[in-house]
């Protein structure tokens, strides 16, 4: 519609002046197709993310159960003014319960479908929400939806009165959430749309239990806690759960919102299969337990709760072109606040946001391999580790609560706790599973003797397994995987006899050859009970007389810290953080992490530099592991400090940079391309300014309407008056004031179209 088209004035289009209006660039993904099908999706992902565990759901649910209790806490023991702040914390652990419910709802909690009954019921009756109604509601809810083989956030007409009606227009704008309520109402607590008896039966008997529920559980709790304890103990946790729920709900889709509707318009056989995952804090992400991670329903379905970042992290290495990735941010939540209104008619279900792969059945199926019987999981269960792992801290709160702590005993606690915690991270991580150095003698022998002392095994052992996560990392060959979730490579993997034939390879020949090395690992079990628990207790005894205190608190209670703060470098330092070097596997650089790990924190300098001694390349960043060895240099014990190459560091940290840059670049709008634009021949431009009034200005070729401008330019009225009409160009760039970069920049949302070399030479 350009050059010589002949198309009327009137007709010609012309981009829109986006000025006031400018958000964020979105790159749009493909849209699942047609084609796929469920088989080729799972074929990659990996067997296990389909495995029920009992133990990691029954774990899962105390913890959720630790941070209401926490969060009940916190409410106690602050000001009333940071109520909200446990409010919020409480709301998100209730959003765990429901989470653990959906499980229980397709049978992902657990394999016997009695305990996923019981289980299911408990944890949603204080939530309200009647378990088998809203089960019975789920799977016609799916099997509607897979029959519409679109992606849309409403799977059943909504048919409301006019009250409803009423209540749902009202519940938009800032009060979009209250819309999770209303669908709570209308959806679970009738049974006029069930037409199989058994099911009508079973949802109209959930909905009794809820309100037997209610009408015992409310009355007893204002009596004992009283109408504020009902208020900030249930009734506000319980508003952030549906806010949290409709966010969550309706948040994916608003990225490609308008795209979606115009493909609508123009093509109603055209559906849009958009998966869209926004990233939430870490930690917030592990107390509502990953309910953001999208994949196809037909999937997400019988995947655990406690599976999905693994299976969304398959997922995405195969399909991650139909994936689009953002993190929550508040221009997000204002486009959601602004559209609400278009959701207000829509009826949704919590968790039910991704899409379906096209044309395939819902119930896709599931991995043949077989979970665990309770014997073979108690089977495989290492118990000396667990009994170390859970008896340790039964017995350090014991002797805190029976014994005094004195100044000395702390003291020397202190102490112990950096020998033996540097005797893993100086010796055992950086001298003998990376060789970053080199050491004499009597440094060997004490790093050997006091890393005994932390009783994390063998230095063979313990190097064995971790080069092999180094070799691995984020594999099913990793033995304490950041992808088998945060539990798992903080401790559990310790908990669990390891497979052999699982774990990856890794070669300890230099160790099997080191005297000192297979010293220690032959009598291993009588140094570690020696410096772990006789040592502190015999110079704390004869010491100063602290016997007790000198086993309690430099002996059991040493052991649990030193053991946890090293179990973070796997755990942790998988989790929180940045990734300044490489982004492609989970370690993370964190000051919070070092500190807390004798400053083995900045985990991402280290995975990718794993020969240097190093793990704080900044002077400033804390690493008290690598002073030591820098003074122990000194003094002649250390030697061959070994250094990556400043160039390769500096370079690894431009490339992530440039990608930050890139990433950034794509989200920002710089305005139509030149070739993109649509010519205007002189004869036009004057046409419109004088005919139509159009406020235009020629700069640099570029045709610009200013009229929506005009009044916030920072010259006045006057001087960008003087360029309507006209090429303004000399006058922009320096004639009569020469315009900042941020001036520059800003025409591009002001471009409407450009001005034809043909006709302006003529």
């Amino acid at each position: 519609m350009g050059k010589g088209s002949g198309v009327p004035l009137k007709e010609k289009p012309y981009p829109k002046v986006v000025y006031g209006s400018i958000k964020s660039n979105r790159k749009q993904p493909k849209s699942l197709p047609n084609e796929i099908t469920i088989d080729q999706i799972l074929q990659t992902l990996p067997k296990e993310v389909f495995e029920t565990s009992n133990f990691r759901s029954f774990t899962s649910l105390l913890i959720t159960i630790l941070f209401i209790g926490l969060s009940i806490t916190f409410i106690n023991l602050v000001p009333s003014y940071l109520y909200p702040i446990g409010w919020m914390l409480m709301g998100a652990s209730v959003t765990g319960l429901m989470v653990i419910g959906n499980d229980c709802i397709h049978k992902t909690f657990s394999n016997n479908s009695l305990v996923n009954s019981i289980i299911g019921t408990i944890v949603m009756l204080p939530l309200l929400y009647p378990f088998q109604s809203y089960k019975i509601s789920e799977k016609n809810n799916t099997a509607n939806k897979n029959k519409m083989e679109q992606f849309e956030i409403n799977a059943i007409d909504n048919k409301s009165s006019n009250q409803d009606s009423y209540f749902r227009t009202w519940a938009t704008g800032k009060f979009f959430w209250i819309l999770s309520i209303i669908n709570w109402a209308e959806k679970y607590f009738s049974v006029k749309n069930l037409s199989d008896k058994q099911d009508k039966s079973k949802a109209f008997a959930s909905i009794v239990i809820v309100y037997i529920f209610g009408f015992i559980f409310f009355p007893m709790m204002i009596k004992f806690v009283g109408v504020s304890g009902f208020l900030n103990y249930w009734f506000a946790p319980w508003l952030i759960l549906h806010f949290l729920l409709s966010t969550a709900s309706l948040l994916p889709s608003i990225p490609f919102y308008e795209e979606i509707q115009q493909a609508a318009i123009a093509d109603k056989n055209k559906k849009q299969n958009y998966l869209v995952h926004i990233t939430y804090p870490q930690w917030f992400e592990f107390i509502v337990k990953d309910i953001n991670f999208s994949l196809p329903r037909q999937i997400a379905v019988t995947i655990p709760h406690y599976n999905l970042r693994k299976a969304y992290q398959a997922f995405k290495k195969s399909w991650g072109e139909y994936i689009y990735e953002c993190t929550f941010e508040m221009e997000l939540f204002k486009e959601l606040i602004n559209r609400s209104q278009d959701f207000s008619n829509q009826i949704f279900s919590p968790f039910d946001v991704a899409p379906l792969v096209p044309k395939q059945p819902v119930d896709a199926p599931a991995s043949t391999r077989p979970s665990r019987t309770v014997k073979e999981f108690l089977k495989a269960i290492n118990w000396l580790h667990f009994g170390l792992l859970i008896g340790t801290p039964i017995i350090a709160i014991y002797g805190m609560l029976t014994v005094s702590l004195t100044w000395k005993t702390f003291v020397w606690t202190f102490i112990y706790y950096h020998m033996t915690g540097m005797g893993i991270t100086a010796g055992y991580h950086r001298l003998w599973s990376h060789r970053a150095y080199s050491a004499k003698a009597p440094l060997r022998a004490a790093l050997l003797i006091f890393g005994a002392g932390a009783v994390e095994g063998s230095c063979r052992w313990w190097c064995r397994d971790h080069r092999a996560h180094h070799r691995y990392i984020d594999t099913e060959k990793d033995p304490y995987s950041a992808h088998y979730g945060f539990w798992w490579s903080h401790f559990g993997w310790l908990m669990m006899k390891q497979d052999p034939k699982k774990i990856g390879r890794a070669n300890i020949d230099d160790l099997n050859a080191d005297p000192w090395i297979m010293w220690q690992h032959k009598n291993y079990l009588k140094i570690a009970t020696f410096m772990g628990f006789i040592f502190p207790t015999l110079v704390a005894g004869f010491g100063w007389g602290d016997w007790a205190g000198g086993y309690f608190y430099s002996g059991v209670l040493r052991l649990v810290t030193v053991q946890h703060s090293t179990f973070m470098v796997n755990s942790l330092a998988h989790y929180l953080g940045d990734t300044p070097y490489d982004d492609n596997h989970t370690p993370k650089d964190s000051f919070v992490t070092a500190v807390l790990t004798f400053g083995e924190g900045y985990h991402n300098f280290h995975h990718e530099f794993p020969s240097d001694y190093r793990n704080a390349y900044k002077i400033y960043q804390y690493d008290p592991t690598k002073w030591l060895i820098n003074i122990l240099s000194y003094v002649g014990l250390a030697y061959n400090l070994k250094t990556f190459s400043d160039n390769e560091i500096q370079k690894g940290m431009l490339q992530m940079h440039e990608k930050h840059i890139a990433q950034k670049r794509e989200s920002i709008y710089w305005g139509i391309k030149k070739e993109d634009l649509p010519s205007m021949t002189m004869e036009e431009f004057d046409q419109l300014v004088t005919k139509q009034n159009r406020k235009l200005i020629i700069i640099n070729d570029n045709v610009l309407d200013v009229e929506t401008f005009m009044n916030d330019h920072p010259g006045g009225l006057s001087y960008i008056n003087m360029g309507i009409g006209k090429d303004a160009t000399k006058m922009f760039t320096g004639e009569v004031y020469g315009h900042s970069n941020a001036a520059k920049n800003l025409l591009c949302q002001f471009s409407i179209a450009t001005i034809s070399n043909e006709k302006k030479d003529n």
